[in-house]
């Protein structure tokens, strides 16, 4: 079964005091790994950053060099996987989708570890781009999201 591993935190921090511990789980997860953050730009809107490869990552360059990066943030999501479905970019964890109108948060990001049954109505707005049934469930909660208006409201 997948493994995740977030961080949720009042200040940024970094993802090195535990990133080889993880990326070692990869050895029974091998169908791919991928890592999102929120970068937070001069004009104080957060931006989600991504990178994820559909390979092992203990055999990923990326994934082994990462700690180089010294990435920060207060709000960290990273998947290894182990694959229900086809082996690509497209269907690796986590996923990440844009609306306008919430506010600070425009973007956000989604990871999800097991299966979900009955996933049968695709919303009209959100496509999965994959075919996970994680995905198809990020672009439901995505469409059900889309015009609430700012992050307060879903407080």
């Amino acid at each position: 079964m997948c493994e995740l591993f977030d961080v949720n935190a009042n200040k940024g921090v970094s993802v090195n005091f535990t990133w080889r511990g993880f990326v070692r789980k990869g050895e029974l997860n091998p169908h791919g790994w991928g890592i999102s953050w929120y970068l937070t730009a001069v004009n104080g809107k957060r931006a989600a950053s991504l990178i994820k490869q559909p390979i092992p990552a203990y055999e990923s360059m990326i994934a082994l060099t990462l700690p180089r990066l010294n990435i920060r943030s207060q709000i960290i999501i990273s998947h290894v996987r182990f694959a229900t479905s086809e082996i690509n970019y497209l269907d690796t964890h986590p996923f990440v989708r844009r609306i306008k109108s919430i506010g600070q948060y425009d973007e956000w990001i989604f990871a999800h570890n097991g299966v979900l049954n009955g996933v049968k109505e695709l919303p009209k707005r959100f496509k999965p781009l994959g075919t996970t049934d994680s995905e198809a469930a990020f672009c439901y909660i995505m469409e059900n999201l889309e015009g609430i208006g700012t992050m307060r409201a879903l407080h």
